[in-house]
């Protein structure tokens, strides 16, 4: 049974941290430019000492391209996007977006959300946003485009497969909330999936402990691949609710070093496994080494990032701002994590010779293919659908009638699509997203396999 207080939770969910991987500090008011406050900053609080002649450059990107990977400058769309995606929350239209081929496509319309309400669809490309043409832009440029003030109207200039015009869609912003945690029950083992530490997190988790304590669940996954870290106060938030008391995380700056701890006095789970990958970064390796250190539970996958530093986000007074490097941390036995990463209890790829050994193709949506086709295109398709099950005997890459049938089942068996066994725009996107889930279930997920077995046995 997961034994927690509630009046420690509140009072857990009721702490601020000092010092934070994403904590935002606003620069000086007075008469300077970008890069007098920034070289200003550089040299009271980068991680390691440095001088004016080490800073050299007219502009933002100049005078930090020696410093570390994770210092970096961000024009103001693109820092505004940075931290509402840290918020966890934002306004915008509620669509998931995607490159593909330099296209930016729309991988998910949110149901409910204000795209839906306007019908848009996914497989529609974005090509303009109020006018502007994204068709050159990244996806984070078209993003800090969509995205803007709650109930502001955009209008969205969309490519739909048999219009030959734009169609203009005229979009009322909404409240989007980013769900950074999932959780279920697996074979009476509680699972919870955790994206990224934004301040959206903790809510969320105690949500799903309270469930699990509800049916009496005791062991538990946390899974942390493909996590990019996020904030330094919600991971500790979220170990101690795990580790025992003792520390969690050194953090070593330039002039001190701070020791962040726990008061648990005993274990919120009785079994604990951590799944980790190459992708499990910052405040996931943090986890990670802490329940490593502290023997709570087995940490399963491969070794991580290794992104052992802390960074503080700056505000401009243009609008822009910046990241630096202030800290590294160390784990609660002092092992050094920066350019080395967590490596697992228990190493093992995540998914079996079938999936790993082939070289999968990308999906490139260029056109509407069909019988008599050939290309890397179809190929990419085929690939996807074979590991899937479906049947096709057709040479690689040649639309021939396997193709065909197989196309149309998985059309079938997709209810929003049309069953007419064409690889259109639409359903390649389907598909793609369809084999990212398949992919990512339990039937082909070792270390998910082995994290459950573990517990159950």
């Amino acid at each position: 049974m997961i034994r927690m207080k509630r009046r420690f939770l509140s009072l857990l969910l009721s702490t601020m941290l000092v010092l934070g991987l994403t904590l935002t500090s606003t620069a000086y008011s007075y008469n300077l430019d970008e890069t007098e406050i920034i070289k200003h900053y550089i040299l009271n609080s980068y991680v390691e000492t440095l001088t004016e002649e080490d800073l050299q450059g007219e502009t933002p990107q100049e005078i930090i391209k020696d410093l570390d990977l994770h210092t970096e400058y961000y024009p103001s769309e693109e820092f505004q996007t940075m931290m509402e995606n840290l918020s966890g929350q934002f306004y915008g239209i509620g669509v998931q977006i995607r490159d593909i081929n330099g296209n930016t496509f729309i991988t998910e319309v949110i149901e409910g959300g204000p795209a839906h309400g306007v019908k848009l669809r996914m497989g529609d490309i974005i090509a303009e946003v109020d006018g502007i043409d994204i068709r050159e832009k990244t996806v984070d440029q078209a993003v800090g485009l969509i995205r803007g003030a709650k109930n502001t109207a955009v209008i969205i200039g969309i490519e739909r497969y048999g219009h030959e015009e734009l169609l203009k869609f005229p979009i009322k912003r909404g409240p989007i909330t980013l769900r950074p945690v999932e959780h279920k029950v697996i074979e009476e083992v509680g699972y919870i999936k955790i994206k990224s530490f934004d301040n959206q997190m903790m809510e969320s988790v105690i949500k799903a402990l309270d469930e699990f304590e509800e049916k009496n669940i005791d062991n538990m996954i946390i899974d942390l691949r493909d996590n990019p870290g996020g904030s330094l106060n919600e991971v500790i938030k979220l170990s101690r609710l795990f580790i025992p008391r003792g520390p969690i995380v050194h953090i070593e700056s330039r002039d001190n070093k701070v020791t962040y701890t726990s008061s648990l006095q005993e274990p919120s789970v009785e079994n604990l496994v951590v799944l980790v990958n190459e992708n499990s970064a910052s405040a996931s390796e943090i986890f990670a080494a802490a329940v490593q250190d502290t023997g709570v539970g087995n940490v399963i996958g491969k070794q991580t990032v290794g992104k052992g530093s802390v960074q503080r986000i700056y505000t401009l007074p243009t609008g822009a701002g910046f990241k630096m490097t202030e800290a590294r941390y160390l784990s609660p036995n002092e092992n050094k994590i920066d350019g080395i990463g967590v490596k697992p209890d228990i190493e093992i790829e995540r998914f079996g010779e079938d999936i790993s050994s082939m070289n999968l193709l990308p999906i490139h949506i260029t056109r509407r293919a069909t019988m008599g086709e050939y290309g890397q295109d179809i190929r990419a398709a085929q690939q996807r659908l074979q590991l899937m099950g479906y049947t096709i005997e057709d040479e690689e890459g040649i639309y021939g009638e396997s193709t065909f049938e197989a196309v149309k089942q998985f059309q079938a068996d997709n209810p929003k699509l049309y069953a007419y066994g064409v690889l259109d725009y639409t359903t390649q996107t389907t598909l793609e997203t369809a084999f990212v889930e398949w992919v990512n279930g339990k039937e082909q997920d070792l270390q998910l396999q082995l994290g459950i077995d573990i517990l159950t046995k």
